[in-house]
């Protein structure tokens, strides 16, 4: 503890990388090691600490060691017994399986035949070089590790690993268990494409409706139509063995079905097909005729037949983790921090730069109200009645959440920090050549909004690039207090988006962190943002090389780099409202 405090006074207070970096370095549990998390320096250093919990709750260890107890020569999983004897094959994809591999394999090496397992392009190297060794396999296992999928689309290396995980299931017997290890990630990990369809036009498909926004359910929908693996078909390939499979969730809701197109599920509902899914975005003749005839036949053959249901007996789908797991340690880390932490959602859904733009409002509604409650005391009841007004302009599920309870308003009244967090993944409608990443795409799209309703700034108006009238926020909901302010009433305010695999769409970046200040109740304008022309960037769906630009200028914000965690739960916000300033010494 000692070695992490001195490194993190060698680190500056703006340098958020690094202290990513640093914090997902921490093994799981540290015996007797308590961090004073109130040692950090500024409000984007404690949004990135909050992120970095929720990713470390996460971690594959502990949530495989709930799961499989061991008992002499039995394996427990969820109160079904299951006799060991040199009988569990493993087989895994996603990108958090690598340390659900080493976990198992460290539970029930001597029970274990053989194992393959498909894992991110790089993450071996990467979690080497931050020292996760204990997420890496130990010399001598029978699981072997094979990466592919880089950029997170199926490649050519990914389909090879897969058609080796189909062979290795045909091969088991009624006496064998096959152990599934299964994470987000795991469709691009595990492609195997129904003859004569090539991966190439799988690909194709892919690509075509990830870049029209289509959803992660709608995706695997037509992923799972269309493969050999998928849709239950590596559990039948397996039968009569046995088959367990631990699941960590990156799927709004936690549909088993979905997480990774569902490779073990085999009956599961059929509410949307593929084709209905290519007719929704207008996709139907863009993709080849060899797919369009796979999933016609696929749409007419599908049945519950009898060996479907002899299959799923002997089927255990186990839900080891997912994203309210990592929403729960990023709640309690903010309390830790002194901020009144408040769950705005754990379905996100959307567009990611409209849902920036929620976002930006959400902001503005409420430093609004801490500067009214700073400039005369006011009665919880009356900053409710303010919100109640204020929030109309957001989503109706975000305005019933705010207001469920009075705790954002006694937060404002008290003029305590606040925090406002959610978990989810949002989509990218692809209309520019840039790039970037949902989370990068957000957090940029709140800048901008803010930006725009920025009426003051501390630099001379001369300087200040596309500021908004008065009438022009207030056309947008934006209801500033006409009274003259005391001097030097400032709120710190931080927002950041980052996924918790550390992959933000085809880029080395999880996310993105950015922070403004508002003073004596107008947010100042970040006019280095507006220099950079932030819009052009957003346009373009260049997120990332906006944040490049950031970084290099200083004072805006700058991408969060963690390389590879280990795990994937989906993407976290945090929102971080702090009217009292209790900014600590430098580090």
């Amino acid at each position: 503890m000692l070695k992490l405090q001195r490194q993190l006074r060698n680190v500056k207070s703006n340098n958020v990388c690094r202290l990513c970096d640093i914090f997902l370095r921490l093994p799981v549990r540290s015996a007797g090691a308590k961090l004073d998390i109130k040692m950090f320096a500024s409000i984007e250093s404690q949004a990135t600490d909050i992120f970095s919990a929720a990713v470390k709750a996460v971690l594959p260890r502990k949530m495989v060691e709930n799961t499989l107890k061991i008992h002499g020569n039995v394996l427990s999983v969820e109160g079904t017994d299951y006799n060991l004897k040199h009988n569990i094959y493993v087989v895994g994809f996603g990108k958090a399986v690598i340390g659900m591999a080493r976990t198992v394999d460290d539970l029930l090496r001597e029970h274990i035949v053989h194992g393959v397992v498909s894992v991110p392009c790089g993450i071996q190297a990467t979690l080497a070089a931050l020292g996760r060794k204990d997420m890496l396999l130990k010399q001598g296992s029978n699981i072997k590790i094979c990466e592919g999928a880089e950029n997170n689309l199926p490649d050519e290396a990914a389909h090879r690993t897969a058609m080796t995980i189909l062979r290795l299931a045909q091969g088991l017997t009624e006496k064998d268990i096959l152990l599934v290890l299964i994470s987000g990630g795991g469709s691009a990990l595990l492609p195997a494409p129904i003859p004569p369809i090539t991966l190439q036009e799988k690909q194709h498909v892919t690509k075509l409706l990830g870049s029209a926004g289509a959803t992660i359910q709608e995706l695997n929908t037509v992923r799972r139509q269309i493969s050999l693996l998928k849709g239950g078909e590596l559990a039948k390939a397996a039968y009569p063995a046995k088959v367990v499979t631990l699941i960590l969730s990156d799927i709004i809701g936690d549909t088993i079905d979905l997480i990774a197109s569902g490779p073990t599920v085999i009956n599961y509902p059929q509410s949307l097909t593929g084709l209905a899914v290519l007719q929704k975005y207008n996709l139907l003749f863009d993709v080849s005729d060899t797919v369009r005839r796979v999933l016609e036949r696929r749409e007419s053959s599908f049945s519950s037949s009898a060996r479907n249901k002899a299959c799923s007996v002997a089927v255990q789908n186990v839900l080891v983790g997912s994203n309210e797991v990592a929403l729960d340690a990023a709640e309690h880390c903010a309390r830790k921090l002194g901020y009144y932490p408040l769950n705005l959602s754990r379905w996100l859904q959307g567009e990611a730069s409209a849902v920036g733009e929620y976002f930006a409002k959400l902001t503005m509604h409420i430093q609004q109200a801490y500067q009214l409650a700073k400039r005369s005391p006011s009665e919880v009841n009356d900053i409710q009645s303010l919100l109640c007004g204020s929030l109309q302009s957001l989503p109706l599920d975000w305005q019933r959440r705010l207001l469920a309870d009075k705790q954002l308003a006694m937060c404002i009244q008290r003029l305590k920090p606040f925090c406002v967090m959610s978990g989810g993944e949002t989509t990218v409608a692809v209309l520019g050549s840039g790039k970037g990443g949902r989370n990068q795409e957000m957090v940029l799209s709140w800048l901008i909004n803010i930006n725009n309703c920025a009426r003051f700034s501390r630099v001379p108006a001369a300087h200040r690039v596309d500021t908004p009238s008065h009438a022009d926020c207030a056309s947008a909901n934006f209801h500033f207090p006409k009274a003259s302010w005391s001097r030097n009433q400032e709120i710190d305010i931080c927002f950041c988006s980052a996924g918790t695999d550390g992959q933000d769409g085809p880029t080395d970046a999880a996310g993105a962190v950015t922070a403004v200040r508002s003073v004596n109740g107008t947010m100042v304008a970040n006019t280095k943002a507006s220099l950079l022309n932030a819009q052009a960037y957003l346009e373009e769906n260049d997120s990332y090389n906006f944040w490049m630009k950031a970084d290099e200028l200083g004072g805006i914000g700058q991408l969060i780099k963690t390389g590879h965690t280990g795990t994937n739960v989906m993407d976290i916000q945090v929102l971080l409202v702090n009217p009292q300033q209790r900014h600590l010494s430098n580090l």
